[in-house]
Order: structure tokens, then sequence, then C-alpha cells
């Protein structure tokens, strides 16, 4: 027996183009939309924003105008959604898409994966970390604003297994949101190392997939989705 779970790949930056995730949603018979939207200098960049604005709402710059656009598709078409575009406030972001997609007359379970945040433990450690550039994290003080770690797609099973239908998160591995769709639907074990390699694979051509286009007008549509098989 064939099972087939089609991922469409919605975005690879915060300001990725959208009508071809729209797309993907209407036509592309897909189960899952993952799309990583949070680049490395995001975090510090939205943290600092922060301070200045208490009001700032810590997601992703773009998450309103994404999800205005995205969710009537997706909601729709019983698309899922796996993110990173809760940036430094996951658990705003979620409570926003759940808000937006009530507004549009749809009860659905909107779940925040968090854990990345590492800014608390870095000025309190007695521990000794250095930077890549060979600077102590102590040395820096007060100055430092923003500490986050890259976490597995662990969390964002769970969401999934829970019964989430869209789920956001922030600092996370690229591949991990479209990592946890997979591992979720055929129950992949976390040391299913054969299985992870493979699927860590097609995550990452999906990722930084140039996506295969037959016009530059195209750039971005089409077939932008993996398929992923188990025989049993």
């Amino acid at each position: 027996m064939e099972r087939v779970i089609r991922i469409g790949g919605g975005g690879g930056f915060a300001d990725d183009r959208i009508d071809a995730a729209i797309e993907l949603c209407v036509k592309g018979n897909i189960d899952y939309l993952s799309f990583d939207s949070l680049p490395e200098n995001e975090l510090s960049q939205v943290v600092a924003k922060k301070l200045n604005d208490p009001a700032h709402p810590g997601y992703d710059r773009m998450l309103e105008y994404r999800m205005e656009r995205l969710l009537p598709a997706a909601l729709e078409h019983k698309v899922k959604i796996v993110s990173n575009c809760g940036s430094t406030n996951p658990i705003a972001a979620a409570e926003y898409i759940y808000k937006k997609a009530k507004a549009l007359g749809y009860e659905i379970k909107a779940a925040a994966a968090t854990g990345d945040d590492m800014t608390a433990y870095f000025r309190d450690t007695e521990m000794d970390y250095i930077t890549v550039e060979g600077k102590r994290i102590k040395d820096f003080g007060d100055n430092l604003i923003a500490a986050n770690v890259y976490v597995p797609s662990s969390s964002l099973v769970e969401a999934l297994d829970h019964g989430a239908q869209i789920v956001v998160t922030g600092r996370i591995g690229d591949s991990a949101v479209f990592m946890a769709a997979l591992r979720h639907e055929f129950g992949w074990a976390v040391d299913d190392w054969d299985k992870l390699a493979w699927e860590l694979t097609v995550s990452m051509v999906m990722h930084r997939d140039a996506r295969r286009i037959w016009s530059l007008g195209r750039l971005g549509f089409g077939w932008l989705y993996g398929i992923m098989t188990r025989v049993w």
C-alpha cells in the first residue's frame, strides 16, 4: 500500500512572494504548506524594535500580510501550515492566526512552539561561552539583547499530533518546518536515522530549491511540492 503526502514550499525568506503559496493551496492538491521566513539576523532586529516600541507584536513583520491573503485558501482546501513566522513571539503569532481564522468563519487549532530563546540563560549562567568571533558572551553584559538556538522538529510534531492545523515557531532548524509534517504523518522516530536522512535531504531541497519552472514569469510557482511515499 502506497501513501502520498504532499508538502508545498510556501517561501524561503521573509519577503518571499505570496501568490505562489496561494496557488499551491488552491491547485497543488497539497496537504501541508511549510515555509521559512526567519533569516538569522531577524531575531535581534525584532528584539531591538521591541525595546524601542513595547507595542511591537514580536512576530514576523510579514505575518499579518501573509495570513490575510493565505488563510482563506489554506482553510478552504484543508491545507495545514507549518512555519517559523512566530519570530520572537510565536504565542502572539498563533493567537493572531487563530483570531483571523475565526473571523473567516473557521474554528481551528493553532499552536505555538517555543524554547529557542536562550537570552536569560546566557545572562545568568556561570558557564563561559565563546562566540565564533572569539568573544566571551559574559563580556556583552546588558548589550546582549538576543540569544537563540536552533531547536529540532519534535515540538512541531507534538503540536501536529495534538491536532493543530497551523503551527508557528521561532528559531528552528530550516528543514524542521518540512520535516515535522513527515514525522507526524509517517510516525518516524527521532532516532530512525535512515528515514530522517532521507527526510532531511528532501526538506533541504524544498527549502533551498531553485524551483523548477518553465518561464521566468512563473518563478516561485508550479512544481514546488514534495511527494513522500511509504510502502507497507
